[in-house]
């Protein structure tokens, strides 16, 4: 009874977002990484963008993925929601938020990540793909 009992805390404590896109014009995806505290890119032979966040923390609720299309580019960023003010209270500094974003993306695109120090994992074949981190 105790093991169902931990599973189902577990389970409340994160938000999970899935999204599968298919956007044929789309050549470059960006994703801003300054916020995540993982990555794990995957290249697949198909069309689509598949891709899944695991949303941990006080504010999990609040949080979003937002994907923005600008021409050919489709830009990926984690962000609060536009209405949501973070409390002004003395614990808000100890509040953890943790972010995972999974993506698996077609071969044929070109992928560009940036971020702090975010662990970044990539597997596949890529018509290119750059990673910047400012901690190296």
């Amino acid at each position: 009874m105790l093991i169902l009992f931990l599973g189902l805390k577990s389970a409340s404590g994160q938000k999970v977002v899935r999204k599968v896109l298919l956007l044929p014009h789309i050549t470059h995806i960006q994703i801003d990484a300054s916020s995540l505290a993982q990555v794990e890119l995957e290249t697949i032979s198909g069309a689509d963008l598949s891709l899944r966040a695991i949303i941990e923390g006080e504010y999990r609720k609040d949080l979003a993925i937002e994907l923005v299309e600008e021409g050919n580019t489709l830009r990926v960023t984690a962000a609060l929601q536009p209405y949501f003010k973070i409390p002004n209270d003395k614990l808000s500094a100890h509040k953890v938020i943790a972010i995972s974003l999974y993506i698996e993306v077609p071969e044929d695109k070109f992928v560009s990540l940036f971020g702090t120090s975010t662990q970044v994992t990539a597997r596949g074949i890529y018509k290119e793909l750059e990673v910047v981190l400012s901690d190296g």
